[in-house]
């Protein structure tokens, strides 16, 4: 009975250590995969966040891109409207130049005996 008693326990003690060791190796497993499933979705958020971001990068390039063309237009038509100002300045400068040699012309033919200045 001593001898059937000891391979009872034997026999428990085997049973409870196989399922421990599968509760563990149960325990392993799961811890494992949500240790893997964190991983999968931080590796998603860090990617998500790195095309956001580089979207508004794109964003703000595109943006400052057209605000350099919009500049670099706006200097030109600038430079376009400064540069027929000084034109027409030229030419009304001739013009009264012109119309100062007609009023001296028109004086001297009105006193031809004044003296021409």
């Amino acid at each position: 009975t001593l001898e059937r008693e000891r391979a009872a326990l034997e026999t428990k003690l085997k049973d409870e250590v196989a399922r421990v060791e599968s509760e563990a190796s149960e325990a392993v497993m799961k811890i494992s995969k949500e240790a893997s499933d964190a991983k999968k979705r931080h590796a998603k958020e860090v990617e998500s966040a790195g095309a956001d971001a580089a979207k508004t990068v794109k964003a703000a390039d595109e943006k400052a891109k057209e605000e350099a063309r919009r500049a670099d237009a706006a200097e030109e038509k600038a430079t376009t409207a400064a540069e027929a100002a000084h034109n027409a300045a030229n030419q009304a400068a001739a013009e009264i130049q012109a119309l100062k040699r007609q009023v001296e012309s028109l004086r001297s033919d009105a006193n031809p005996g004044s003296p021409k200045p």
